[in-house]
Order: structure tokens, then sequence, then C-alpha cells
């Protein structure tokens, strides 16, 4: 869950700086489609994809999440993927992605 943020935290990331919007997505969830009219997403999400850690760490304030949120956690775990990469999804599944 260290992933994901609140829509103000998103917009807020996006306005300091547009480049985030490169590694930012709307986070849709069954919640969202059930209980919201407009289906809009409840929260968002930091992805850096298959990146290398050099390009994630282009994205300094995205970054800074993710070392506070997300690295601790992932030191703690037998998965040595996990360890090794940690600024990326875990197991991540791109057939559920949709291109816009």
């Amino acid at each position: 869950m260290g992933f994901v943020l609140e829509p103000e935290e998103a917009q807020a990331l996006i306005a300091k700086d547009p480049r985030n919007r490169e590694a930012l997505f709307p986070y849709l969830n069954g919640e969202d489609l059930n209980s919201r009219p407009d289906q809009s997403p409840s929260r968002w999400v930091i992805n850096f994809h298959d990146w290398p850690l050099e390009k994630a760490e282009s994205y300094p304030d995205l970054m800074q999440i993710i070392r506070e949120k997300v690295k601790p956690e992932r030191e703690k775990q037998n998965d040595k993927g996990g360890r090794e990469v940690w600024w990326r999804f875990l197991r991540p599944r791109p057939e559920l992605y949709v291109n816009t």
C-alpha cells in the first residue's frame, strides 16, 4: 500500500512537477465501481513500471515517498526479488493495464 496516494496528494505532486504524471496513475478498484456514480478513482498509485533505479530516482518527490513507505517493508521480507527492486511493484500484471 506504500505506492497508493490520495487523489489530492497525486494532484499536488503533478502540480509541483508535471513530469510526475509519467509515474502517477489513477487506481480504480471494485468499491469505486460500485459506489461512485461517475466511477472516479478514490486513489492514485506510483508506478515505476520496469524502470531501473536510476530512472525512478529522476522523480525525487515520488522516490521520497517510496523510500519512506515501501523500502523499509521490503527490506524485512524474505523475498529476494522484493528486496532487490524495492521501488517497483512486487508482482506486476501488465496485462491488466489500460493503455490510454
